[in-house]
């Protein structure tokens, strides 16, 4: 038995997501508020067994629920926008521009693109405590140390005031 594929469309206030049948029609769908609880809510609704979760733009809109899926052990995959686009023009719905059609379109694009990019956990950047920070920072102020000077000079290299010939 394959996986379901459950399609998302994020939007800054909340999220759609569909499930497709054999037919790619939309079978069931869900809108749900973005918010800190969001991933519990559409893990209620979506089908039980393997599923994975195609995520339009997991790096911009979709990211939270994206890394919230994720860290509770489902499969997310990153399905690009201009994809989602090509599959919504390319099924006959592009004159009706909705979140249940873009959600489609995307559970679309995963189902035949196996190649996409799939979402990794979040991990910790510094660990190092405060002497890792201290570290930075001292190495920022090395980097910008002659950044007054470098803004005076203008795109020809002279200093402010100079003439050229």
């Amino acid at each position: 038995m394959s996986a379901t594929v459950i399609g998302v469309d994020p939007h800054k206030r909340s999220h759609t997501a569909v499930v497709l049948d054999d037919c790619e029609q939309v079978a069931s769908e869900i809108r749900v508020t973005a918010s800190g609880g969001q991933d519990d809510e559409l893990l209620a609704w979506a089908p039980t067994g393997e599923r994975v979760w195609a995520i339009e733009n997991a790096n911009g809109l979709g990211r939270l629920l994206a890394q919230q899926l994720v860290a509770k052990g489902e499969t997310v995959v990153d399905v690009p926008a201009a994809l989602a686009c090509r599959a919504r023009k390319l099924s006959g719905h592009s004159a009706r521009k909705t979140d249940e059609f873009d959600a489609r379109a995307v559970a679309i694009a995963a189902t035949y693109n196996r190649g996409l990019r799939r979402v990794a956990g979040r991990q910790r950047q510094c660990s190092a405590g405060s002497a890792g920070r201290a570290s930075l920072a001292a190495g920022v102020a090395a980097a910008t140390h002659d950044l007054p000077a470098a803004r005076a000079a203008d795109r020809h290299g002279r200093r402010r005031g100079q003439r050229g010939i």
